[in-house]
């Protein structure tokens, strides 16, 4: 199982070193996708700061790759790389703003105005069906509080459980938008039904006509 696992990223890489001349970790998005959140355009956006936006519309981080024309994509990714991160360790309060607000955005708990036009400018449907995704992922998380309550993870599904768990951490401090959630609603449809079933088994019998 370890070999089936490792083969296809060792193949990979080899192609990513063969392609750029050093070892590149699977792939070359993390500058593009940190740029993306941690910058003073993601910074300034009215009333959903640290939503991710594309690297070029922040002008120091655009200036910063016109200034290596003949960098590669893999280059390009440390640039940006490295912009980011200077720019999260000079802003310590806005990276408590991206935690809190990409939690908000991830479970639906954001202004119902911004799943709106996400839904028109990401996807392409009517606002409307952003209204009722919202609402959907909202039932299914109150549902999936009331599961956790009910003591649905026990300590020997730790392995289970933890997928979630890394999931969040890997997505909320460069993410914002709902479909970044799509790995973690298995779980949170688990604990759902949990609390559906509790509900049901507590409902009184219906009594039998003599």
């Amino acid at each position: 199982a370890v070999g089936l696992a490792v083969l296809p990223c060792a193949a990979w890489e080899i192609r990513q070193v063969e392609a750029f001349h050093s070892a590149v970790p699977l792939t070359t998005q993390g500058g593009f996708l940190l740029a993306g959140t941690y910058d003073s355009a993601s910074a300034q956006v009215p009333g959903q700061a640290g939503v991710w936006l594309p690297y070029n519309l922040d002008r120091s981080e655009a200036a910063l790759v016109a200034r290596h024309p003949g960098d590669d994509e893999a280059q390009v990714s440390g640039l940006l790389d490295h912009a980011a991160l200077h720019y999260a360790a000079h802003h310590p309060g806005y990276d408590v703003t991206v935690l809190t607000d990409n939690t908000l955005r991830l479970f639906d708990l954001s202004d119902p105005g911004f799943e709106r036009r996400v839904t028109v400018s990401e996807y392409g449907v009517p606002g409307w069906l952003g209204t009722a995704e919202q609402v959907g992922g909202l039932s299914v998380l109150v549902l999936a509080v009331a599961g956790l309550a009910q003591a649905a993870v026990r300590r020997r599904d730790w392995a289970l459980w933890s997928a979630p768990l890394l999931l969040l951490l890997v997505t909320i401090p460069v993410q914002s938008y709902t479909r970044f959630r799509a790995p973690i609603d298995p779980y949170l449809a688990l604990l759902a039904a949990v609390a559906l079933t509790r509900m049901s088994l507590r409902r009184p019998a219906a009594s039998t006509p003599q």
